[in-house]
């Protein structure tokens, strides 16, 4: 009888197991293995010539598309933009999955994918890579239908609405001149920096409101067409009938139409349980969406609508 098969799959798991064995201080289901997973890819991206187009933003444990009643390993990355278009953006991130086909000879997705996979030890179907290109999500899934790795491109994870911000002839002109045209901090219609200080005033006061502390705001950098903030330390804001701690980011971005300028919203909320007041770990948080999401367009029209009035009382 010949036993080289049966040698060769002896071989297969011995090499299985000490895989495993050499991964081990990378075990996903601690903090100190998440770390450690997370220095691999990271050297991994740096390796590869990807650390400048690349940022690995978030490793974590999250609830699984497929099975709610179980969870996959979340590697989230970032393309680095080089402005707020989308279109633009969407062009550039492409040119890097060609060029690296280019130069490596396979799919940058699908690489990645299994060096993530090879780096953490779990079944493919509860590993999950996800690259956000500005309010965009590229994702990397082993599909169970088609029983192969798929990479596509998903936006559930945002909630977008926008609406009309009516204001004086003037200011939407304003807002249309050429960069470098009056435009800055010392232009009264500097419109994002005007939006950005509705949105403190709105999380600060709801806040007060709630008798909670003043939560954490981080301004984005502010852009033409654009106004950012993130928001940590709400509570019964989005979720108004749970007691969860809130996590917010939301984006706006501008655009003119006529006389006029539409405000268009974009924003990506998680949860966290935590007594107190302090605030939850970084891996705590959960995604709100699916599961919330009629809460989370609630809230965006409530706060395009706040917004809206705060310019139609002449708040600017």
């Amino acid at each position: 009888m010949d036993v080289r098969p049966l040698r060769y799959w002896h071989l297969l798991l011995a090499a299985s197991v000490l895989s495993w064995s050499l991964a081990s201080a990378g075990n996903p289901h601690s903090r100190e293995g998440r770390t450690a997973i997370r220095g691999v890819i990271e050297r991994w991206l740096a390796a590869e010539g990807l650390a400048q187009d690349l940022e690995l933003q978030k490793l974590r444990w999250g609830p699984h598309a497929d099975n709610p009643d179980a969870k996959w390993l979340k590697l989230e990355l970032r393309f680095v933009s080089q402005g707020t278009n989308q279109d633009q953006e969407n062009r550039r991130f492409q040119q890097l999955l060609e060029r690296y086909r280019g130069i490596a000879g396979t799919s940058l997705p699908d690489r990645l994918f299994y060096k993530f996979l090879h780096a953490s030890g779990v079944q493919r179907r509860d590993a999950y890579v996800a690259i956000g290109v500005l309010t965009r999500t590229f994702e990397s899934r082993y599909d169970p239908t088609a029983g192969q790795l798929a990479f596509r491109e998903t936006d559930d994870r945002l909630i977008r609405r926008s609406t009309l911000l009516r204001m004086p002839v003037q200011t939407a002109q304003v807002l249309r001149k050429p960069v470098g045209l009056g435009f800055g901090r010392e232009d009264p219609d500097d419109l994002p920096r005007r939006i950005q200080h509705a949105l403190q005033r709105f999380f600060l006061q709801h806040n007060q409101q709630a008798g909670l502390p003043p939560p954490q705001l981080t301004l984005k950098p502010l852009e033409r067409w654009y106004a950012g903030i993130e928001v940590q330390g709400t509570r019964k804001l989005v979720l108004t009938d749970k007691n969860y701690w809130e996590r917010l980011q939301v984006s706006i971005e501008l655009h003119a139409e006529g006389d006029e300028v539409r405000a268009v919203c974009y924003l990506d909320g998680m949860y966290a349980a935590g007594l107190g007041s302090r605030l939850p770990a970084e891996d705590g948080y959960a995604d709100m969406d699916p599961a919330y999401r009629p809460e989370l367009e609630r809230f965006v029209d409530a706060l395009l609508h706040d917004l809206q009035a705060d310019f139609a009382a002449g708040a600017q």
